[in-house]
């Protein structure tokens, strides 16, 4: 039977990283995705069987990138997990379009 694959995008110490933690222990390979490569080391030294991988989701060449690795190393993904946020805090008026589209790029 071929492993089962979940790809984590967003990882750190909250929501991210818990559901790693539990499609790991449902039996999943699982995939942590995210910009820092410290930050991925140590939740992937934590969960077994997870692949560190850096990806920065506002980048669609990173993300071509990082799905091609996962591919490669893991399998294709039964499950993805968009956990990623950023945002910019101030009113509607004062947010330029670069930053409202610097938004959308990273959660959506």
């Amino acid at each position: 039977m071929e492993t089962k694959v979940c790809v984590v995008i967003g990882i750190g110490p909250g929501l991210g990283s818990a559901y790693a933690r539990r499609f790991a222990a449902g039996g999943y390979r699982v995939a942590l995705l995210g910009r820092t490569r410290e930050k991925l080391d140590r939740y992937a030294a934590e969960i077994a069987g997870s692949l560190a991988v850096v990806c920065d989701v506002s980048d669609r060449d990173s993300v071509v990138s990082a799905f091609e690795i996962v591919r490669s190393e893991l399998g294709h993904p039964a499950v993805v997990v968009h956990n990623a946020g950023g945002g910019v805090f101030k009113g509607f008026l004062e947010t330029t379009a670069k930053e409202l589209h610097a938004s959308l790029d990273i959660n959506v």
